[in-house]
């Protein structure tokens, strides 16, 4: 007890007497202070884009991208097209590979290269709502769900359609949707919802949310509809789990595509869903975006850390015969970079709280984080169950992160200079008193 007392005694006196320090050069730490809080405002400005990136990066996305293909078929517009496509997936299902197969709509699963937007309201949201929408078709509604690999967020499967019912009369909803749809909490299954244009479905079944295309949760309703003349179609494709996707791939363009194609369907190629996924952001430059924001902000980080570090090494050089002292009265270099070191962490830690204020005050003002556009959502909603999207944890995270650049930074440019003058001999250094 007493030798712990010692030391925070220790510590006391060090801290008044950094302090006093501080006071006494007032002046060129003011300056100091301002550049430190400038380049944290603009650290935490590109520390913010990147930690978006990862975050929807490493997102479930919430359907099948491995194992999962979509065949491209053109069709030709007539009545016996339907029966056409149906030979083409019970074909497809005789492949050892396969574990399943349907035909749906050409824009039916997430991923791909574009999607419906529906307008949806429900008796405890009578605003409409606007939703990613996936229409499968009826007549393969349960392969649909088992091959896009949606899971039910109670059993963490696929949903079960029920037979007894007729499809074209229920949805599934995502997380999100029934959080917009029912926001008092109740359980959404059974529960009707509307579509703009006309007509209702009755919800069977919430999903865990999905994100379609651009990396960040949507909400989604998905339904069923008989097939059309006017749809384009393709054909999904489910892998059993010690199948080859890409023997399986090369397999079929070369052996079954022209066997299965006709005069009514034609096989033009075939994708995975990752692959589709990948293409479909490269096409609306998501991951070009992505890549300069990359460079940006870690060209910024780099700049950020030659400038503190710079400013705090030429702040300790200058202070160099103060080291000489030290090491003269017997002060051990632990010691000497501690003391160093605290009053840097004070005069970046006082720089940064100020920076805080401005930031909050932009991002509370504009209900939205910084790397908000036309295709990334980040408006702040306290009340998702994901932490990008509410206030507090975002902010804090990207605080702590920031923050922590900020004291490594401060801790290299202290320790270069304390190390390489408490290296000299007391005599040698005292020279520079």
């Amino acid at each position: 007890f007493n030798c712990r007392f010692i030391e925070l005694k220790k510590i006391e006196v060090m801290l008044k007497m950094i302090l006093k320090q501080m006071w006494v050069q007032r002046k060129e730490n003011g300056w100091i202070f301002l550049e430190m809080a400038i380049i944290s405002f603009f650290l935490w400005k590109a520390m913010d884009p990147i930690y978006t990136i990862v975050t929807m990066h490493n997102f479930n996305k919430g359907f099948n991208t491995e194992k999962a293909l979509a065949i491209d078929v053109d069709i030709s517009m007539d009545e016996e097209t339907q029966e056409a496509l149906d030979g083409v997936a019970e074909a497809i299902k005789l492949n050892p590979m396969v574990q399943d197969a349907a035909i749906t709509g050409v824009f039916s699963f997430p991923g791909s290269t574009a999607k419906a937007l529906y307008s949806i309201k429900s008796e405890q949201c009578p605003e409409w709502i606007g939703m990613t929408t996936y229409l499968g078709l009826a007549n393969y509604a349960q392969n649909y769900m088992n091959i896009v690999g949606y899971r039910d967020i109670n059993t963490g499967m696929p949903p079960v359609i029920d037979a007894g019912i007729p499809v074209e009369n229920i949805c599934y909803i995502s997380r999100m949707a029934a959080a917009k749809l029912f926001p008092d909490g109740s359980n959404p299954v059974g529960q009707k919802v509307s579509r703009g244009g006309g007509g209702s479905f009755t919800v069977s079944g919430v999903i865990e949310d999905v994100t379609p295309s651009f990396g960040i949760y949507e909400p989604v309703i998905i339904w069923f509809e008989p097939f059309s003349m006017a749809y384009s179609v393709n054909a999904i494709v489910k892998l059993k789990e010690n199948a080859d996707e890409v023997l399986f791939r090369k397999s079929f363009m070369e052996n079954d595509a022209a066997k299965l194609s006709t005069e009514k369907c034609r096989i033009r190629g075939i994708k995975s869903f990752g692959d589709i996924y990948t293409e479909n952001r490269i096409m609306i430059g998501v991951d070009g975006q992505m890549r300069l924001q990359y460079i940006l902000s870690f060209f910024f980080i780099a700049c950020a850390f030659l400038g503190i570090a710079g400013t705090i090494w030429m702040k300790c050089n200058r202070r160099r015969s103060e080291t000489g002292l030290y090491r003269a009265m017997g002060s051990t270099k632990r010691g000497i970079l501690g003391m160093f070191f605290l009053e840097s962490a004070i005069l970046v830690t006082l720089a940064y709280l100020v920076s805080l204020v401005p930031l909050a005050a932009i991002i509370l003002g504009n209900n939205e984080f910084l790397y908000s556009n036309i295709m990334f959502d980040l408006s702040i909603d306290n009340t998702s169950p994901y932490l990008y999207k509410r206030f507090l944890p975002h902010f804090g995270i990207v605080s702590l992160i920031t923050y922590a650049i900020l004291m490594g930074t401060a801790f290299i440019g202290t320790y270069i200079t304390v190390h390489k003058y408490s290296n000299l001999q007391p005599s040698e250094a005292l020279r520079e008193e």
